[in-house]
């Protein structure tokens, strides 16, 4: 399977999940940005951590498609404007660990969301 036709497959549930984030969201193992289109306005910031830089690299790489799709449909119909990255208002991208978390302050977001970050998580003691 696919990792885009996988992707699909869960969007009715990472519509549901996201529909609940507001204000300021983490989003642990951003990965390639596949939740990125579920994020509505309400939300005011999304910093998105993962450890890889290459699922990092690929998260951008398909922000890039999203936005440049998004700039050919709105330009085909400019009365109905589609938004395929994210309706969040701020988006941050950063390479770090979930389990070292020293960079951000208690209670400094208000909604932490982690979808299929388990099978990367390694018992380091």
């Amino acid at each position: 399977m696919e990792t885009r036709e996988f992707s699909n497959k869960f969007s009715r549930y990472r519509k549901r999940l996201l529909s609940y984030a507001s204000g300021r969201v983490v989003e642990f193992g951003i990965g390639t940005g596949a939740n990125l289109p579920y994020y509505r306005y309400d939300v005011e910031e999304l910093v998105g951590i993962d450890w890889s830089d290459k699922m990092i690299m690929k998260a951008f790489e398909n922000i890039d498609a999203c936005k440049q799709k998004e700039k050919e449909q709105n330009l085909e119909n400019p009365r109905n404007k589609v938004k395929l990255t994210t309706q969040a208002q701020s988006l941050k991208i950063i390479r770090g660990d979930c389990m070292n978390l020293k960079t951000f302050k208690d209670g400094e977001f208000d909604c932490v969301v982690s979808t299929f970050v388990l099978n990367s998580c390694f018992d380091r003691d």
